[in-house]
């Protein structure tokens, strides 16, 4: 054990417990001296003559009158400059409330002028202006204390939770966990804090601006009436985040998430809001005038006391639901309007979260969905003909009856990994499509129009093929055991070297169709055309071709 090391903890303490004991000191004759105002003030209300108020109120003109008379009395004055601690004129020495540690002589505020009746304010209103000022130095009075970071990271791992007012201005605390910490009133500005852990933090009242939290982890952290101006906040987590009263003017949040919640009185001009979800969000008295909101999720949002003046708003969604102020006219700005019978034509909407949407019946011909989310969304009846879906979540999205006619829906995702959650593809219209390295497990589509399509590299091709288009298709090599192809057309199709063993094929046309080395045991072709198909090298055992018409145009009669 280092005793030196030891005997300076402990000098530590001492000091530290030492300094407590003067704040509570002093804070004990805040208290005395605002119990003794509260009574005072008691006793003249209790006690108030009528009269006398009367009277004073009289020479209290006439002291106007003079001072008006006398020419002192500059009408043109505005405003008044008084130092933040500085005491009323008559508070005596042994009321003197500036804190031995620190004075803040800089520290100044301006107030509005009073009327000049102020200058001959009743005693009653005096005591009570002084017993305001004595209550917000006892609300506003704290040690300041100036750390480095070395001392303040090591008093955290100590265990030292409350950093309120603390100095860490351009501090670099980049990756740190900080979880559950207390820094109202401190200064971070220009702080660096990129990943870092600030979970359930208290930051009420700080100054972060100009601060790095991008990717920061600050759920369920406080940090109303905060100053976060010019701050980086992309990527950062903002859960349960309490940012009621925060300035972010010019901060950039893009991609956060701030759906869910009620925000108000923020400050959020000039922001960089692109990208950020405000779904399901009510938003009072926020200042968005300027501020850069392309891309952002206003689906169900309440807008209505929001100032979006000078506002870009270009390919940002709104719905039927979401509320607009009054006089904002959203058709002029280029959002996206998602719902039923859309007009989305050629839109660009890549990367966006879908999920659940109603765009049933809209027109989507020729957008960009690339790597959207539209899981559970209903897309029924929609145009999407020529659009891109390439890498989309398609889990349990409803394409019935929908147009993907040469959509390009490569490395799309249409099943969940247990299968239990599948794209609805029954009676779509997929022709021309890509659907080169897709999973089509569980995928039904019946009744699909699947001609031409492309399914080069398919992964485990779906068993629900009834009544499907398969015109001309390329499924070379497949394995395409026990699925049910049960009245589908395969004219012209390419299954050469498939695997079919146990499919159903009643009914199916397979006209001019590749066959050559097909696996065919066992595959139910009762009914079925195979005029003109090739059947060289093909493996018919145990085949039912009962009513069969054959490539020769015979009907297997046996």
């Amino acid at each position: 054990m280092d005793i030196r090391n030891g005997s300076g903890d402990l000098d530590l303490i001492i000091s530290r417990i030492e300094r407590l004991e003067a704040q509570n000191l002093l804070l004990k004759k805040f208290l005395a001296v605002l119990k003794r105002e509260l009574n005072s003030l008691r006793e003249e209300f209790q006690n108030r003559p009528e009269i006398q108020q009367v009277e004073s109120i009289q020479w209290e003109l006439v002291d106007i009158q003079n001072l008006l008379e006398s020419g002192r009395f500059d009408p043109m004055r505005t405003t008044t400059t008084v130092h933040r601690h500085s005491l009323p004129p008559d508070l005596d020495d042994t009321e003197n409330l500036t804190s031995p540690v620190d004075s803040h002589d800089d520290c100044k505020m301006t107030v509005l002028a009073k009327p000049k009746s102020a200058y001959f304010r009743s005693e009653v209103e005096f005591k009570v202006e002084r017993m305001l000022f004595i209550l917000d130095k006892i609300y506003t009075f704290r040690e300041k204390r100036n750390l480095d970071v070395g001392e303040f990271l090591a008093g955290y791992q100590k265990g030292d939770r409350n950093f309120s007012q603390v100095e860490l201005r351009c501090a670099d605390l980049t990756g740190n966990a900080l979880n559950h910490i207390r820094l109202s009133h401190a200064n971070l500005q220009a702080a660096k804090l990129g990943g870092v852990d600030l979970r359930y933090a208290d930051m009420s009242y700080i100054n972060l601006e100009g601060a790095d939290l991008h990717k920061a982890n600050l759920y369920g952290s406080k940090l109303c009436y905060g100053n976060l101006a010019a701050a980086n906040l992309s990527g950062s987590k903002l859960t349960r985040v309490d940012l009621n009263g925060a300035n972010l003017m010019g901060a950039d949040l893009s991609g956060v998430d701030l759906s869910d919640r009620v925000l108000r009185d923020i400050d959020l001009s000039y922001a960089n809001l692109s990208w950020v979800t405000f779904r399901n969000t009510t938003l009072i008295n926020v200042n968005l005038s300027y501020a850069h909101l392309s891309r952002a999720d206003f689906l169900n949002t309440n807008l209505a006391e929001v100032n979006l003046e000078g506002a870009n708003l270009q390919h940002s969604l709104y719905n039927q639901k979401t509320i607009f102020p009054g006089d904002f006219d959203i058709t002029n700005h280029e959002a996206y309007l998602i719902a039923p019978q859309a007009h989305l034509q050629n839109a660009n909407l890549a990367g966006v979260q879908l999920c659940h949407a109603d765009l049933s019946a809209a027109d989507l011909r020729g957008a960009n969905l690339n790597l959207a989310d539209l899981s559970g969304a209903n897309l029924s009846s929609a145009n999407l003909n020529n659009a891109n879906l390439s890498r989309a979540n398609l889990e349990g999205t409803n394409f019935a009856i929908a147009d993907l006619s040469n959509a390009d829906l490569s490395e799309a995702i249409f099943s969940s990994p247990q299968g239990d959650i599948t794209a609805k593809l029954v009676g779509a219209n997929l022709s021309g499509s890509n659907l080169s390295r897709v999973r089509l497990t569980h995928v039904h589509l019946t009744a699909a129009d699947i001609s031409r399509a492309n399914f080069k590299y398919v992964q485990d091709f779906t068993s629900h093929l009834s009544h499907a288009n398969l015109t001309g298709v390329n499924l070379m090599g497949m394995y395409l055991g026990a699925v049910n192809l049960s009245c589908s057309n395969l004219t012209g199709a390419n299954l050469c070297g498939t695997f079919l063993q146990g499919a159903n094929l009643r009914n199916a046309i397979l006209v001019s169709a590749d066959l050559r080395g097909a696996d065919l045991r066992h595959t139910n072709l009762e009914n079925a055309n195979l005029q003109d198909a090739n059947l060289n090298g093909a493996n018919l055992e145990g085949a039912i071709l009962k009513n069969a018409i054959l490539p020769d145009g015979r009907i297997y009669a046996r």
